[in-house]
């Protein structure tokens, strides 16, 4: 498995945290209810248990912002 709790530790979450909350694309905004999502974004101490699944939304939603910029 991919260390990535070790991935999500210091600047990696904020760069995960700023991709979801500011370039959230519209697939993952009728995917998740968003506003639970910024309200977990902002209340770190829960990050670590959820460090993949925040992980694979980064990946999911940049991923959604190349295919739509092609």
């Amino acid at each position: 498995n991919a260390p990535v709790t070790e991935w999500m530790q210091g600047n990696g979450i904020l760069n995960v945290a700023d991709e979801l909350m500011n370039h959230r694309t519209g697939v993952v905004d009728e995917m998740l209810d968003t506003q639970a999502l910024e309200k977990f974004l902002k209340n770190p101490a829960g990050w670590h248990s959820a460090s993949e699944t925040l992980y694979a939304l980064f990946l999911f939603n940049r991923w959604c912002r190349v295919q739509s910029a092609d």
